[in-house]
């Protein structure tokens, strides 16, 4: 007032209870969306834009650091053939299934995910290539060992893998998926259901 004294006190309040509410719902419907965004609908693990991300990442950090990174790719043996004798539910089944019994296989840290169609990767952080080989016969025999049941079939299904790691003068991460990939059409090309390392010569 005019004397400087405190007649009069207001006090408003707001109920912000809906709006918090609200912004953690949108939180989590955008966490939700981005896990969605970067996972393979049918398998459940990381799809290709992930791995790719993923990739570019660890291959920042092993140019930084010279820390050891390798990388497996993987393909279902005869897998088209699946599709066309035993129909596509058939293929969706050994697509599940090859890809739960891998995961059995790996580290919490290692990174599974669905390249496309048939084929998939692995990435292995601080993995030098003889553990990644040892990783690699491992996966290899865990789909070899026992066939893939649907109805009453059973699926004989095995896959071939290729290795590479990471090493300094690599120019990109794509240059990494390449050089696993020329070790897995190397696999195919001597038999199937085997692993092959990376070599700059593969003959």
């Amino acid at each position: 007032g005019a004397d400087d004294e405190v007649a009069h006190v207001c006090i408003t309040l707001f109920d912000v209870t809906d709006t918090s509410i609200t912004q953690r719902m949108l939180k989590s419907a955008l966490r939700s969306l981005a896990e969605a965004s970067s996972r393979d609908g049918l398998t459940g693990i990381h799809n290709r834009r992930y791995l790719e991300e993923l990739l570019n990442k660890e291959f920042s950090r092993a140019q930084r650091y010279g820390s050891m990174m390798s990388l497996i790719m993987l393909d279902i043996d005869h897998f088209k053939r699946v599709n066309d004798v035993h129909g596509h539910l058939a293929g969706d089944e050994v697509l599940r299934n090859t890809v739960k019994r891998l995961r059995e296989c790996l580290r919490d840290v290692d990174t599974f995910a669905r390249y496309g169609g048939e084929e998939f990767a692995v990435v292995l952080p601080e993995t030098p290539l003889k553990g990644a080989l040892i990783v690699a016969e491992r996966l290899c025999h865990a789909m070899g060992s026992n066939p893939i049941t649907f109805g009453n079939l059973e699926l004989p299904v095995t896959i071939s893998l290729g290795v590479s790691q990471w090493v300094p003068g690599i120019p990109c991460y794509e240059e990494l998926i390449r050089r696993a990939d020329t070790a897995l059409y190397q696999s195919k090309a001597n038999g199937r259901n085997r692993v092959t390392l990376y070599h700059e010569d593969p003959a």
